[in-house]
């Protein structure tokens, strides 16, 4: 994940997040558990930082 994750706001935010959602479900999918795991603590830091946690 290259993207500069603190420059980013509102609905860039958004659009990051579900993009990381859909990696998530694809690496769930292939078994690559870890890969999951590590889109999905993105996830939450990024949902964190849309919260303003």
């Amino acid at each position: 994940v290259a993207v500069d994750e603190a420059r980013l706001s509102g609905k860039a935010l958004e659009i990051q997040i579900s993009k990381l959602e859909k990696q998530m479900k694809v690496a769930a999918g292939e078994l690559e558990f870890e890969t999951a795991a590590r889109l999905r603590d993105e996830i939450r830091r990024l949902e964190a930082q849309e919260l303003g946690v």
